[in-house]
């Protein structure tokens, strides 16, 4: 788990860099090598808001536990524990998604692709499967908003 945070961190380290160096002039000046920090800077964007949404609620969870352990009124102390459960499956849930966040990404996700798409053997109901599809996948695509 130790070594898990330490890995966020430096990616918080990383996206943190990369958010100065992107408001440096010099950076302005190069479009290329701008673009490039930014993509990259985007690419950490969500991991890093979950794990500061992450350390929000381990925060949450350690001020709770510290009102459990110092207050002595009743129902503070039911608010505190009712606090403190649900910063845990807060924790919880935003671990995994962390995890997901952290597994390597394929290199061809962003890449563009063709499909084609023809009739093969089978006379006029190859070629009315064909258009089915290719309609099917049309349709679909637009849904997902691709060019």
């Amino acid at each position: 788990m130790e070594h898990f945070i330490e890995k966020l961190n430096e990616i918080e380290r990383t996206y943190e860099e990369l958010t100065s160096k992107l408001g440096d002039s010099d950076v302005h000046s190069d479009q290329d090598k701008y673009r490039r920090l930014n993509k990259t800077r985007h690419s950490l964007e969500k991991t890093v808001e979950t794990f500061r949404s992450y350390k929000s609620a381990q925060k949450a969870v350690e001020e709770a536990q510290e009102i459990l352990r110092s207050e002595s009124d009743k129902e503070m102390r039911e608010l505190a524990e009712a606090e403190s459960e649900e910063g845990k499956r807060r924790m919880e849930a935003l671990q995994q998604e962390l995890k997901l966040l952290l597994l390597p990404t394929d290199p061809n996700d962003d890449k563009d692709i063709m499909v084609e798409i023809r009739a093969g053997t089978g006379g006029d109901e190859a070629s009315l499967f064909a258009g089915d599809l290719y309609r099917m996948y049309m349709r679909y695509a637009d849904s997902m908003k691709w060019e």
